[in-house]
């Protein structure tokens, strides 16, 4: 049986991979939402985050989304690889290569762990084998 949340993440995945950042950070993130990368805090509400990612995001004139692999655990956790590739203008071409970690609450993200870097190789290997 699938968990009540594949529909949303299927539909969150999907609005990524067309490029839609940040329609699908305004319809899936609570108010409330923490947001970590690398396990410090990087906001501690929606409009926080929002407020340090769109000056980045809405100058890019394209944005190639790649939601490499997905997967659903325990019910309220969404993963996301997202290996999406943007055109920046100040700074070029891009390619982002992060997990996502999403704990999820009567239908929306209320924390969100991003790991990069450092620690991609190990989360990747954690949530995906």
């Amino acid at each position: 049986m699938q968990s009540p949340i594949n529909e949303l993440v299927e539909k969150q995945v999907a609005l990524l991979n067309e490029g839609k950042v940040l329609e699908a950070f305004d319809e899936f993130y609570a108010n409330d939402c923490l947001m970590y990368h690398n396990d410090t805090l990087f906001s501690s509400n929606k409009q926080e985050s929002r407020k340090k990612q769109e000056p980045f995001i809405s100058p890019c004139t394209s944005i190639r989304g790649n939601i490499s692999k997905h997967v659903v655990r325990n019910k309220n956790i969404s993963v996301l690889h997202n290996e999406t590739s943007f055109t920046h203008p100040e700074y070029g071409d891009n390619k982002i290569n992060g997990v996502s970690v999403q704990h999820w609450e009567d239908g929306l993200i209320v924390k969100e762990y991003y790991y990069q870097d450092e620690m991609l190789e190990e989360k990747l290997t954690e949530w995906f084998g």
